[in-house]
């Protein structure tokens, strides 16, 4: 059962941030957007974020739900503005497996995440190049900040038309790591 820490961001507040960072090329307020939903981190890098209807697993193409990014027990209530968050799990997807998803489905890459019933997939600016592939790994890697609440999140295909994630079956999640100790190259979002 997801730990909640009491108040923390709604759904509707979460879906607003995410059409506003969606327009923020657009915007002239676009630096603001970066204060706010921003990171201090050089690794920050922006997603794209779409609803998602289904989420399935790969192998058995069952609906599956996302493993659990565990709550900063340091979180405190101003990291309802995302860029006040230090503390990010860094998520892992068998790199053999995500290409087999990405190719067998014609699926882009993604980092999707589930909260309070909702689920979202981001779409990564450069795709596949944003994930890190560490020398001698076997796991894509990618970061998201973590707050007051558990969450699910993981790496994998996205089909866009559909509206479905298929999650890798082999996933990992290192939590809690402080953002300025992130390993160098993994992207966070």
């Amino acid at each position: 059962m997801p730990r909640r820490k009491g108040i923390d961001t709604p759904n509707w507040a979460i879906n607003a941030g995410e059409k506003v960072q969606g327009l923020e090329d657009r915007l002239p307020l676009s630096a603001l957007i970066r204060r706010v939903a921003g990171s201090n981190s050089p690794a920050y890098i922006q997603a794209r974020w779409y609803a998602v209807d289904q989420i399935v697993g790969f192998l058995t193409e069952e609906p599956a739900e996302l493993p659990i990014a565990e709550a900063d027990p340091d979180a405190s209530l101003l990291t309802i503005i995302p860029r006040l968050k230090k503390k990010a799990a860094i998520l892992g997807s068998d790199h053999l497996e995500l290409n087999k998803i990405l190719e067998e489905h014609n699926a882009s890459p993604a980092v999707a995440y589930s909260y309070r019933g909702e689920t979202h997939a981001g779409l990564l600016p450069l795709g596949i190049y944003d994930l890190s592939l560490p020398f001698n790994s076997a796991s894509y890697l990618a970061a998201m900040r973590t707050g007051r609440n558990d969450f699910g999140a993981a790496i994998g295909g996205w089909l866009q038309e559909e509206r479905v994630f298929i999650k890798p079956d082999g996933t990992s999640i290192r939590q809690n790591v402080p953002i300025d100790k992130l390993p160098p190259g993994v992207p966070l979002l």
